[in-house]
């Protein structure tokens, strides 16, 4: 297991060893201090959970910036933790994201015409409203909204 670490030729590496060595080619998982360059917001069902999927297998291999860092994505089925709230953890993602980019699919669309006043919260709709909220709050030089529309 991880906990007793890895054989690496005739040398055993623990956690802390493996992570330094090979941080950049290791996805980094659970929620970020530092933040994201990318936020996806999605309606999760097939075919837009199989796009952001791809979308962010493609970006997290990408870098950026001077010293060449990887490209740091927020997607909930590997950012967000268990036993957390769930709502809360996204909408402090997105706060500390560069900017969102949003999957408007008819799918997406569909569900959110059947909302009223009595409906449960839409939390694709809600991150699609913050989203809109800190574009006018910080401006468009400090945050983006990137919509990918089919």
């Amino acid at each position: 297991t991880w906990s007793e670490g890895i054989w690496l030729g005739d040398e055993l590496l623990d956690e802390d060893e493996i992570r330094k060595r090979f941080d950049a080619w290791l996805p980094s998982m659970g929620l970020r201090e530092s933040g994201y360059d990318v936020f996806f917001s999605y309606r999760q069902g097939k075919v837009d959970s199989s796009i952001v999927e791809m979308m962010c297998d493609s970006l997290t291999w990408q870098s950026v910036g001077e010293r060449q860092r990887r490209v740091e994505v927020f997607w909930d089925r590997i950012r967000l933790e268990a036993g957390k709230m769930f709502d809360e953890s996204f909408m402090e993602a997105m706060c500390k994201s560069c900017g969102v980019t949003p999957i408007v699919s008819l799918e997406a669309l569909e569900r959110m015409q059947d909302i009223s006043e009595g409906s449960p919260v839409d939390n694709v709709l809600l991150e699609w409203i913050l989203a809109l909220e800190i574009l006018e709050s910080v401006g468009g030089d400090n945050f983006f909204i990137l919509p990918i529309m089919f």
